[in-house]
């Protein structure tokens, strides 16, 4: 691993304001991130829905304004560069959405669709768009990668099924040859054995093209088979981080616990004892004072609604949020560190 990571989130923040009356509050969708992704490694993120994970991913790649904060890839700020130094950036830094139709432009073939990236930043790769037998050759390879024939490049996106949409999808981010790929939901919308295709294409693709990506999903059973490092999101604040062994074997924030309990062991004689969270999830809105997950929490003592807990190194490279590991109960009050 590098000494100094690929890309950095530090501090993030992004407050959606809501006219309420004569006044406007804000969602605090995502509320002081700092994540860390080493060259080569799948950060997974983790959470329910409504929790801030993808709006976490668009603001990194600035996709979305942020609030507060800095989005650090390859030693710069990309939140302070002009218009043209960003999309310079942007050929390194790609995005896979989580409607593989809806993020495909029904007007254009997959030839266009996968060409069209080549052509924003045809200059900045040194690249004759009207040398058509050496964009064929990059788009057919693309989609070699991705397991699809040449063949299909003059269809339309609405003549395939979901799983290769997502591939199609998929060479476009390729085609660009990025270094950071933010994955949101990218395989939710489909069949479990499509699912299963998908990401085991992601995972050679990665060795092959040493790609790192950060890897948004609900599910964490998927989460387990295809991230190296795991990231829990809560009500726009992470709250626990591990590499994927010490977070499945040990998980110490009790909103962890409850995520791992809920997911299903595919054998009928095996049960596992269920942590079942009580209400609903709070308002980001109005968030509760203290520990956020306090309200919904079967651990929690009186002094987690009073104090926001540290984000602390519990064990070497395991971090969590919680009022049980915190010295004396003292927050920082600062978001999370690293």
């Amino acid at each position: 691993m590098s000494e100094t990571p690929l890309f950095q989130m530090k501090g993030i923040k992004k407050y959606f304001p809501m006219k309420d009356g004569f006044k406007t509050r804000y969602v605090k969708a995502v509320d002081g991130v700092t994540l860390n992704f080493e060259r080569g490694v799948t950060m997974g993120l983790v959470g329910e829905s409504g929790c801030g994970k993808s709006t976490l991913g668009r603001v990194a790649l600035k996709l979305i304004e942020p609030t507060e904060g800095e989005s650090i890839f390859r030693g710069e700020d990309i939140y302070r560069l002009k218009s043209r130094d960003l999309i310079g950036m942007r050929r390194h830094m790609q995005f896979i959405f989580q409607d593989p139709l809806a993020s495909l432009n029904p007007q254009l073939r997959v030839r266009q669709i996968i060409e069209e990236p080549l052509r924003f930043h045809s200059k900045q790769m040194k690249i004759n768009m009207h040398d058509r037998k050496l964009v064929g050759k990059l788009v057919t390879d693309a989609l070699g990668a991705v397991g699809l024939p040449p063949e299909i490049a003059n269809r339309y996106p609405h003549e395939f099924s979901g799983g290769q949409q997502q591939r199609i999808g998929i060479a476009r981010a390729l085609i660009l040859r990025p270094d950071f790929i933010v994955c949101d939901e990218m395989v939710s919308a489909l069949d479990v054995s499509v699912q299963a295709q998908v990401l085991n294409l992601l995972q050679d693709l990665k060795e092959e093209y040493h790609l790192t990506y950060l890897f948004i999903s609900h599910n964490l059973s998927v989460i387990k088979h295809v991230c190296d490092q795991i990231a829990v999101m809560y009500l726009g604040k992470v709250v626990e981080l591990a590499d994927n062994e010490r977070l499945f074997s040990n998980p110490l924030h009790p909103y962890t616990k409850a995520l791992i309990s809920a997911i299903p062991i595919p054998d009928p004689d095996i049960r596992r004892n269920r942590i079942l969270l009580e209400g609903d999830l709070p308002s980001p809105m109005n968030p509760p004072s203290g520990c956020r997950f306090h309200t919904r929490c079967n651990e929690a003592v009186e002094e987690c609604s009073r104090i926001e807990p540290e984000f602390k190194e519990i064990e070497p490279g395991h971090f969590v949020a919680c009022c049980k590991y915190s010295d004396g109960g003292c927050a920082c009050g600062e978001g999370e560190k690293e």
